[in-house]
């Protein structure tokens, strides 16, 4: 039954991923016990990955290093076998993010970066080889997680070019997901660095795209960060009307993160304004 239903117990376990990781890694398991039945090295590699990603979002780290370790080494042994494979090669720089990430998840910075990096090399080396959309999609999300490295040391200059980087190349993807998280990052380094007109631009761009496509989360986040740079600026009356709207949107979402910095963000323009 692994044999011959392989692709689905995958396609499940992608599915279950975010709302159910335990079920996740119950579906990843029973694949990666069938592992060498699988018809492709891509297959193989992608069961590992997801079996790593599994581990990861249930908590056991060291468990999912190892295997990423061993998706890794099993792409490469293929890539020996038939080199330049499109498919094994973005596997393989895949694999590289997946790292990343994970040591970005233990503030290992530095090590997460050099990952992040190493995924950008293997994909340069074999651009011409390589599916426009599948090398874009992946270059703007290894920019995305380097500036985003550097957002986490509060680098907002250094972060900064990475995140238009990426927002240049998803231009031609049209990934309006992307579009949005990129303006509302954007925003934020130019926020930090003193140029506020142009993060309210950044901003508010984001704001339209989220509105656009129903992302009720994204807005409440855009709008916080609309209402802090108002602040900054001085509007402390535009300052409230923004945290007053993400308040109502994170309340009709019961988000408790986005409505504590709304309040507390409230709590100081209303002292700021004099309304005790």
């Amino acid at each position: 039954q692994i044999v011959q239903h392989g692709e689905e117990h995958i396609a499940q376990a992608k599915k279950l991923m975010v709302t159910d990781p335990d079920s996740a890694l119950v579906l990843a398991r029973e694949v990666v016990d069938h592992l060498d039945q699988l018809g492709t090295a891509e297959q193989r590699g992608q069961a590992l990955m997801l079996l790593g990603e599994a581990h990861q979002l249930t908590g056991d780290i060291p468990a999912a290093l190892a295997v990423y370790h061993r998706a890794q080494l099993l792409t490469e042994a293929a890539l020996e076998q038939q080199p330049g494979d499109p498919s094994l090669v973005l596997l393989r720089s895949d694999i590289q993010m997946l790292i990343g990430l994970l040591h970005f998840s233990l503030h290992n910075l530095d090590q997460s970066i050099s990952r992040y990096n190493e995924a950008l090399r293997i994909l340069d080396a074999a651009h011409d080889a390589l599916p426009a959309d599948g090398l874009n999609m992946r270059k703007v999300r290894a920019f995305n997680n380097i500036a985003a490295v550097y957002l986490q040391g509060s680098d907002y200059a250094t972060a900064l070019p990475y995140f238009q980087q990426a927002a240049e190349m998803n231009r031609s993807l049209n990934n309006l997901r992307n579009e949005s998280a990129l303006n509302n990052n954007i925003g934020i380094c130019y926020m930090e660095t003193g140029k506020r007109d142009l993060a309210d631009q950044y901003f508010l761009q984001a704001l339209a795209v989220r509105k656009q496509t129903g992302d009720v989360r994204g807005q409440a986040q855009v709008l916080n960060n609309l209402g802090k740079n108002q602040a900054l600026m001085g509007h402390f009356a535009a300052a409230r009307g923004h945290f007053e709207e993400a308040l109502a949107l994170g309340r009709s979402l019961g988000s408790r993160g986005s409505m504590a910095i709304s309040l507390e963000s409230l709590s100081t323009t209303y002292d700021t304004l004099g309304e005790y």
